[in-house]
């Protein structure tokens, strides 16, 4: 594992018989911005609260530039670690205005009043509620609840910033907006942030890499595009995107492509991955939808082929959604997206077409 910013080695965490987090070990470069994905009970929320000093781990330990802040012997507390957090509940105090919420944690910590009525201004200007100082809590809309929870998490300029699933109680609009607000704002920051998230969108959009969590343990770790492209195995192609999913046996590995046969005996050419792939093994290939060409072919791109009729249409805008069932496979269905116009109908047969460099082929 290479060094980084922020390191976390080798990471236990135990509740009597049930293990939360199970040799976690990952690095984290200054400045960047890292998402934990995965579903409820995956052990991401808890490695977040190990890395922020509210929890004490079994084993394992979490360093900031070379420096211990938690093993299984000591644990530096919360409020020393220059670390901020924010919480999917906001909790924001309704009996405060906004100026007095956000400058809570400095009054505590005995700022000048002076230095306390500048931090907390200029972060009301970064979070866009500059006008609103005055307001309480239940003025104010979600959107601007949640802004009020990073505008306190970020002016005491905290060297790590700690993001729990902070934007699960907006609507879906509201929600989209604001993560492409985060993103902004800590790429204007520079501050190294951890996003703990269940929404494969928000992890795509936020993060520089994201962590694929599951029973404790990273099944991947990458950058967005990397997990989207090449997923290293079915559970999280289909956790983060949508994955058709073929049983194919190996016909032949060689040093450019994979050749393999689907259940219906056709031949599909996959580009060479370096997983040592046997002749006779059997594997999955994992086809996104957006990757499935309709009737078309392009020399030297689209080599394979899929002959299907289609069994169903939906339409949601920018996005229509093809339901095909693939030739001679009867137990097999599977999607095709494609922009607008709606080109086909229930009923209709047709042939997809994708390239080599399009098949993923994982072992389960």
């Amino acid at each position: 594992m290479d060094k980084g910013y922020l390191t976390i080695t080798n990471l236990i965490k135990k509740y009597g018989d049930v293990t939360a987090v199970n040799g976690v070990s990952l690095a984290i470069e200054k400045g960047k911005l890292l998402s934990f994905l995965g579903p409820s009970g995956c052990g991401k929320t808890t490695t977040l609260r190990i890395v922020a000093g509210l929890e004490t781990p079994t084993a394992g330990n979490v360093s900031v530039d070379g420096n211990v802040l938690s093993d299984e012997k000591h644990v530096v507390l919360p409020e020393k670690r220059n670390m901020s957090m924010v919480f999917q509940s906001y909790a924001v105090w309704p009996h405060m205005t906004v100026f007095d919420n956000v400058g809570y944690g400095l009054k505590i910590k005995k700022y000048a009043k002076s230095d306390i009525v500048k931090r907390v201004r200029e972060a009301l200007e970064l979070v866009g509620l500059g006008e609103y100082e005055k307001r309480f809590p239940t003025q104010l809309s979600g959107g601007q609840q949640q802004r009020v929870a990073l505008a306190r998490a970020l002016v005491s300029e905290p060297d790590i910033l700690l993001l729990d699933e902070p934007l699960c109680n907006l609507d879906a609009k509201l929600r989209e907006n604001m993560r492409f607000e985060i993103r902004a704002l800590q790429k204007r920051l520079g501050i190294t942030t951890i996003y703990v998230t269940h929404s494969q969108d928000e992890a795509l959009a936020v993060s520089d890499e994201i962590v694929i969590m599951r029973d404790g343990k990273i099944l991947q770790k990458g950058s967005p595009e990397e997990i989207y492209a090449r997923p290293d195995s079915s559970f999280v192609a289909d956790f983060i995107g949508v994955a058709n999913r073929f049983e194919v046996k190996i016909v032949e590995a060689g040093k450019e492509k994979t050749t393999v046969r689907l259940a219906n005996g056709e031949t599909v050419f996959a580009a060479a991955d370096g997983k040592g792939w046997k002749e006779g093994e059997e594997a999955y290939l994992l086809l996104r939808p957006e990757n499935l060409i309709f009737n078309q072919r392009e020399e030297g791109r689209y080599v394979n082929s899929l002959s299907a009729a289609v069994e169903n249409v939906s339409f949601t805008g920018s996005i229509v959604n093809y339901f095909i069932k693939p030739k001679g496979m009867e137990e097999s269905r599977c999607r095709v997206q494609s922009t607008p116009p709606v080109r086909f109908a229930a009923g209709d047969a047709l042939v997809c077409r994708f390239a080599e460099t399009d098949c993923v082929l994982v072992r389960e």
